[in-house]
């Protein structure tokens, strides 16, 4: 299972322009759960669009998809301003974690083709190498025998069982997902209850793997410890063979406790990879 990297929080975000509005548009997001409400044709996809096509570096769909006269986004990783010129060019700044300001825009050198920078790519340099994102669209996998054949209103029972269409659709959607995915910047377009389900199988049979290799290591822990104690009281008297003795085992029952403390920590449901 691919581990999320450190991921990107968005703190606001302001927009001029957008879907040709005079006013200004401006979110603050609280820092775990926001929720965007509003009618058909409001603008939350677009939203959406503009913030993922931002945060995973895929500045040309930005420009191309949304509109917009410029914005700027601050997140816990880094600031981005971005002035849309036309379809295919814009400038504006970036400002990485350390606070070291880079400003972007065309490069043209007419006797070096090489020397040619696009601002767009440059874009997408800086902000795809920040941080790790998930984006979940809308979309739901069809799970059902639909197809996709002309004549899906026969009573052929076996095309109504076909699974064609369903693999074409699947197959489709992986292809969106990894046209969209820069990096550690996923683009999931689907997912279905037995993606859940394997999901969930493979975190648990990690989380039992890491607490196999605990009880192993505690086994090992013990056996070293009573091997030390048979080392070390070979030639001591009785009496303080007792007293060793009873250390010995404080010693391992601390041991003990502290594995098992160690194993519940990694088997509560609240334990997901970081």
């Amino acid at each position: 299972m691919r581990e999320l990297g450190d991921p990107v929080k968005i703190e606001s975000l302001e927009i001029l322009g957008f879907l040709d509005r005079k006013s200004q548009l401006k979110i603050d997001f609280h820092s775990d759960l926001n929720i965007i409400t509003g009618f058909n044709g409001a603008g939350k996809t677009n939203l959406l669009k503009l913030i993922w096509y931002t945060v995973s570096g895929n500045t040309h769909a930005l420009l191309n998809e949304v509109e917009f006269s410029s914005f700027s986004m601050k997140t816990s990783k880094y600031q981005v301003s971005i002035q849309k010129l036309y379809t295919h060019t814009c400038r504006g700044t970036f400002v990485d974690e350390h606070g070291d300001e880079f400003d972007v825009e065309d490069t043209i050198d007419d006797d070096d083709e090489e020397e040619s920078f696009d601002a767009r790519d440059k874009f997408n340099h800086f902000l795809s190498q920040h941080g790790a994102s998930l984006f979940f669209p809308t979309f739901r996998r069809i799970e059902g025998g639909f197809t996709t054949t002309q004549n899906a209103r026969t009573r052929n029972p076996l095309l109504f069982n076909s699974t064609k269409g369903k693999g074409e659709l699947q197959e489709a959607l992986a292809s969106v997902s990894r046209k969209l995915s820069n990096g550690d910047h996923t683009f999931v377009t689907s997912i279905s209850t037995f993606d859940i389900a394997e999901l969930l199988l493979r975190h648990f049979n990690e989380l039992s793997e890491e607490a196999n290799g605990l009880q192993t290591k505690m086994s090992q822990d013990v056996i070293e410890k009573i091997r030390d104690f048979r080392r070390d009281t070979q030639f001591d008297s009785l009496e303080k063979i007792g007293q060793e003795a009873v250390e010995a085992l404080d010693g391992i029952k601390t041991l003990i406790e502290s594995v098992d403390r160690q194993r519940d920590r990694v088997m509560s449901p609240n334990v997901f990879p970081s």
